[in-house]
């Protein structure tokens, strides 16, 4: 997963975490029953606080994008075509 964060745009961090993995779902780079990688490895990577990290996911979840599963970690959903061509 490719996550640019751009410290100069006016978008929060965690808009824009939330819209690239988005982006990446609907374009069909991240498949469905994909794992996406742990709020904390996340973090570290972006370099980022785990807080802004986890609203980034706790927004992709409530949004239908990503499923939590607890002990487990995060999961591409099932997408539905309807919220899909609203998005584009």
């Amino acid at each position: 997963m490719n996550i640019q964060i751009d410290n100069s745009s006016d978008n929060p961090i965690y808009l824009q975490i939330k819209n690239q993995i988005k982006a990446q779902i609907i374009s069909g780079e991240l498949k469905v029953g994909e794992q996406l990688p742990s709020i904390r490895f996340l973090a570290k990577e972006l370099r980022v606080s785990m807080i802004t990290a986890k609203r980034a996911f706790d927004e992709l979840e409530l949004d239908g994008f990503i499923n939590s599963v607890q002990g487990k970690g995060n999961f591409v959903a099932t997408q539905n075509k309807e919220l899909i061509r609203e998005e584009y």
